[in-house]
């Protein structure tokens, strides 16, 4: 964030790579909370909301506190969610799974329904 001091920031994934956008966003909202404007992700792992591990016991909370920037989509039943202890921060919009999806974890819902 210091090399693009210019920049507003985005982050985004599906499935694990939507745990990447929780650990990424809340590294970047420590430094800087202004800049980071959105975490999204896509039947995304989650966080644990209360750890033993330091870093993830501060990440939730700096989740927590930036709720508002966070929006999860998820297709219902998708396997992912029932994970035990998994913890999704701000906001979640669910869809039911879409005709041309292979399975509820196939981001083909989310193209369906959310780039129309």
């Amino acid at each position: 964030m210091n090399k693009y001091k210019n920049y507003d920031f985005y982050f985004t994934g599906h499935s694990l790579g939507g745990n990447l956008a929780y650990n990424g966003g809340a590294k970047a909202l420590s430094i800087d909370s202004g800049r980071v404007k959105r975490i999204v992700t896509f039947n995304g792992l989650g966080l644990m909301p209360t750890a033993s591990l330091i870093s993830d016991g501060v990440d939730s909370l700096i989740l927590d506190l930036n709720k508002i920037k966070i929006t999860n989509y998820i297709v219902e039943n998708d396997p992912v969610q029932k994970i035990p202890l998994d913890f999704h921060f701000g906001n979640t919009i669910k869809y039911p799974k879409s005709k041309e999806a292979i399975d509820e974890h196939n981001i083909y819902t989310f193209l369906d329904n959310i780039v129309k």
